[in-house]
This record gives C-alpha cells, structure tokens and sequence, in this order.
C-alpha cells in the first residue's frame, strides 16, 4: 500500500511540476519575446534606460519580499486555524515593504540612483515602478498561496494569462511609440489590474477561517523569512552587481548589450523553480508527520531531477551562444554572446535550492549519507 501511495504520488507531484513549468514557461517565453522586441524597436538608449530602472528594481526587490515568497511554502502547509489569516498576515507585510520602497524613491532616491547611472531618464522611470512595486511585491506570494492550497493549476493558468496581458499590455506601447517610458507604463497598468485580480484569487483559495492580522504571526514569519530574503538578495545581488558597474563605469550602448545578454537560461529558472515549489511542500509535510527519511528523499530527488534537466540544457546554449545572441537580439548585440556564455556557467548554484531553507545547509552531508537516514523509529533528525 505504501509502494502504492508512493506511486501515485510521484505521479500528482510530476503533474504539479509541469502545471507550474506551464506557467513559469510562458513567463520566460514572454521575457524573451519582450527583450527581442526592444533590441530591434528602441535605441540602445533607451534599452539602457529601461534596463537600468528593472535593475534597481531587481536588486532590491528579494529585500521587499522578505522571503514571504518562500517562507509561506513553510508555514500554510503545517497551519491549521489560520490559513487566511498568514495569508493576510503576508500581504500586509508586502505590502509595507513596497511602500517604504515607493517612498524612498519619492522622496529623491529616484534622482539620487539617476545620477549614479549618469542617466536622467531612469529616475523617471523608476518613478513609475511605485505602483509597480506596490502590486507585484505582495503578489509575489499568489504561487505559493495556491500551491500549498492545492490549487496547482489555477497558479498555472492564472501565471500564463498574466504573462501573455503584460507582454501584449508591454510591446503594443513599445511598438507604437518606440519608447522605454511607453513599455514601462503599458507593463504598470496591466500588473495592477491582473495583480487585484490575484489578491482577491489568493483569498478566494483559502478557507474561511480565522482571517484578522496578528502582529504575533507577522513578526514569526517575518523572523523566519528574513534569512531566506538576505540569501535570496545576496543571489540578486551577485547576479546584478556586474550590471551596476557596467552602468556606472561605460557609456549606455554598451551598458544596452551587456544588460540585455548577461541573462541566465531562460529554462533553468523555470525547471528549478517548478520542482522547488512542489518539493518544499511536500518536504514540509512530510516533516509535520516525521518522516524525516521522506523528507530527506524528497531532497535528494529535487537535486537529481534538476541535473539531469539542465546539464544538457547548458550544454547547448553554451556551444551555441553566438547564435543564439544573433537571433535573440540580433547583430548589433552580437557581442553580448561572451556575457551570455559566462552566465550560462551559473547553473550549478541551482541544483539545490532548498538549501536557502534554514538548517538544510548544516546536514547537507548527512543528506547524501543514506545509512545515517533515521530508522526503527529513530526521528532525530538534524534537517528541523
């Protein structure tokens, strides 16, 4: 009966993984789509301009989301009473991140990081990611609100529908006036309308239980998330800082190439942050039960799996990244291909995501010792 349970298992847990991989699929393809779009409908200058500002936004953003966006794939699946209630707890959270953002920049950080990127425009348009950052930084926990609420395939059809009206909501502005600020203002007024429509989804996907906040609950996620939050900046931080040193030290045509070719595989981010997704749950759950040695398979499983993914992968865009860069971007980025190949190296760090997860770090080892697994009733186990 185990063997069996197992079975089918394996078989919902491969079907929420590609439900996901749907929607954070068409999330890439769209990225994509938008980015080669831009090469050949904008200057270089204003390609660096909108780069510039999604870099800022992109290197203070995993701060805003404090590691809510992973830490809830902790919590919801162990809550009992108040489902709603951490849900509410989460959002309220981000939401006072991102306005403390929209302040900042208000308030002269928006002209203070212009004169760092030696570039007016960008503090124009960062002026247009307030309302940007206060929809998408809440919502940036609609993914794990409905996975652990086994609403799989509502995320991946909510993610494909929102990545198919942004890109439309994006390019058609893009084309038409052949501007950043077009694209960025076409982006801000589509992400607020699918973003209200997400909050209210994530409610309806809860149960009606106890829903009022608590200043208790918050500050216990909170204290939980923020390491996940400061690894996950550190990773924005290392993938970016390259960025803001181009934009500081070159002129903005080569900032353009550099920023629009020093990108990671768009499929790996899709094929670890599918598996992830799935596997944390069912790591946590499993835990809530002890059975650490389930757990600790489910582990090893998400490192196995994702190798076997993307080596090929990296393989191929590594041998044929000039290639790729000419039909991506076209010629005039063609020397964007060696960034590009660099970036390509990155996909080790993402075998094991879950080791951002407090204490996966400290039995790493032991992990990959199964004779040390617990047995005949032995929990102990260090991966709490």
């Amino acid at each position: 009966m185990k063997a069996i349970a197992r079975k089918q298992s394996n078989v919902s847990r491969k079907g929420k993984v590609f439900a996901l991989s749907i929607g954070q699929g068409m999330g890439r393809i769209v990225s994509v789509l938008i980015a080669a779009i831009m090469a050949r409908a904008l200057t270089k200058d204003e390609v660096a301009a909108y780069k510039g500002a999604f870099v800022v936004f992109g290197f203070a953003a995993p701060l805003l989301q404090m590691g809510l966006n992973e830490g809830l794939n902790y919590f919801l699946p162990a809550e009992k009473t108040r489902v709603r209630g951490r849900t509410v707890d989460a959002l309220i959270l981000l939401a006072s991140t991102a306005t403390l953002f929209g302040l900042f920049l208000g308030f002269g950080g928006a002209a203070l990081v212009a004169r760092g990127f030696e570039n007016p425009k960008v503090g124009g348009l960062l002026l247009w990611l307030i309302p940007y950052a206060l929809i998408t930084i809440p919502t940036s926990v609609a993914s794990a609100v409905w996975v652990t609420q086994n609403r799989v395939y509502l995320s991946s059809v909510f993610g494909v529908t929102r990545q198919l009206l942004i890109g439309v909501a994006t390019i058609l502005p893009m084309l038409i006036w052949g501007t950043a600020l077009a694209a960025i203002m076409g982006q801000v007024i589509g992400s607020v309308l699918l973003g209200t429509a997400a909050v209210i989804l994530m409610i309806q996907a809860t149960p009606r239980d106890r829903w009022k906040p608590s200043l208790r609950s918050m500050r216990e996620m909170a204290t939980f998330s923020l390491p996940l939050g400061m690894a996950s900046m550190l990773g924005a931080m290392s993938m970016m800082v390259d960025k803001l040193i181009v934009a500081a030290l070159c002129d903005d045509s080569i900032f353009a190439v550099y920023s629009m070719s020093a990108i990671e595989i768009p499929l790996i981010a899709v094929v670890t942050g599918s598996i992830t997704a799935v596997m944390i749950v069912e790591m946590r759950r499993a835990i809530e039960k002890h059975d650490y040695a389930e757990a600790c398979r489910l582990f090893r499983l998400s490192g196995e799996k994702s190798a076997t993914l993307l080596l090929p992968i990296t393989l191929f865009f590594l041998i044929n990244a000039d290639g790729f860069i000419r039909l991506y971007l076209g010629g005039e980025y063609a020397d964007g291909a060696t960034p590009f190949r660099i970036y390509t190296l990155e996909w080790g760090r993402r075998l094991l995501p879950c080791l951002r997860y407090p204490g996966a770090r400290r039995c790493t080892a032991w992990l990959q010792n199964p004779n040390e697994w617990p047995r005949n009733g032995d929990h102990r186990c260090r991966c709490r």
